[in-house]
């Protein structure tokens, strides 16, 4: 009698391990339609530019040939074909990984949850989202946020389409490929233009005149003060964007020359003299002819968007010697300018 009871509980254990999964049909994919997203002017790294709700009831049909209590199904979803930035983002209480797109400085993080559950964080691992020891649904559900998060310098052009996150209901079968896909469609990405920027002012003479030696009170004092504008016409920015002007004066008689005071050209005959360029009150240093960003007494000039940027120089003479020496007193200087 013993024997008989052992071998029938084996046979019923057998019938359970073999029907533990669950039947599922996955619903019908989700596809994420996103507008012409415009890059604010002022985004910054960590910054969400857009949000977008998807979801469906219908994410996964479920049928339980055998009701085991011991058996639990969980549906999860995991962010799929995009590599971590690293990088997190923060919203409705949750820190949420951001994957990058194919968008240079443009990345994506996703909340999600079964409707009936709270919002979590996804990754790339699955995050399960409800969890069903007892009452098994026969269709479960998804509803999710896409964010797109600035990670960096954004550059525009078009989001490709593709599968960014895979839903699944385990342990079951699932017909199909196994998932519902949450898919990417086309987007575009309107990063803001900087403008353009020419310098309309290609030669500037600031013509000091006749000063007379008794203008100068000892080594160090000044004379003589004549101001003009340098003028930079920049155009086609869009969202406000703006750049920075950078400017680098270089001495053409002493290219090494790094002070304040610019060199008499050769052909001058006073001595004791030097010349002076100052913006806005700021005192000028001399530098290398270069534009790279960190040029050795490059210097801010001014950040403009479409418009006129004009830079007030002036010019005013510098006594270097105790003994001055009437005649000439000329100088040259060029100016390198790059943006950014």
């Amino acid at each position: 009698m013993r024997l008989f009871i052992g071998l029938f509980l084996l046979g019923v254990m057998g019938v359970s391990q073999a029907a533990e999964k669950a039947q599922c049909t996955p619903g019908t994919d989700i596809n994420l339609s996103l507008p012409t997203i415009k890059v604010p002017a002022e985004a910054k790294v960590g910054d969400a530019i857009g949000q977008f709700p998807f979801g469906t009831p219908h994410a996964m049909g479920c049928t339980y040939p055998n009701w085991l209590i011991q058996i639990v199904e969980a549906s999860s979803l995991a962010v799929v074909n995009s590599p971590a930035t690293g990088q997190t983002y923060r919203a409705l209480g949750l820190v949420m990984p951001v994957f990058a797109s194919n968008i240079p400085g443009l990345g994506f993080a996703i909340a999600a949850q079964d409707p009936n559950t709270p919002l979590r964080a996804i990754s790339d691992s699955p995050i399960k989202l409800h969890i069903a020891p007892q009452r098994k649904p026969g269709t479960w559900g998804l509803k999710g946020r896409l964010y797109l998060v600035v990670t960096g310098q954004v550059s525009g052009g078009t989001l490709g389409p593709r599968t960014i996150a895979r839903f699944t209901v385990s342990p079951a079968d699932v017909s199909g490929p196994g998932f519902l896909a949450v898919n990417l469609g086309n987007a575009v990405i309107a990063a803001p233009i900087k403008p353009t920027c020419s310098v309309s002012t290609r030669t500037l003479t600031l013509a000091l005149g006749a000063v007379a030696r008794r203008d100068f009170k000892g080594v160090g004092s000044h004379a003589g003060s004549v101001t003009d504008n340098l003028v930079i016409n920049c155009a086609g920015a869009t969202e406000e964007r703006t750049t920075d002007v950078l400017i680098t004066v270089t001495d053409q008689t002493a290219p090494t020359n790094r002070s304040g005071v610019l060199s008499l050209s050769p052909a001058s005959k006073a001595t004791g003299v030097g010349l002076q360029l100052l913006s806005g009150g700021q005192l000028i240093l001399y530098g290398a002819d270069s534009a790279s960003e960190g040029n050795p007494n490059q210097w801010l000039a001014g950040s403009i968007g479409n418009g006129a940027l004009r830079i007030p120089l002036t010019a005013r003479y510098i006594q270097t010697r105790d003994n001055i020496t009437p005649g000439s007193a000329n100088g040259v200087a060029t100016f390198t300018l790059s943006y950014r």
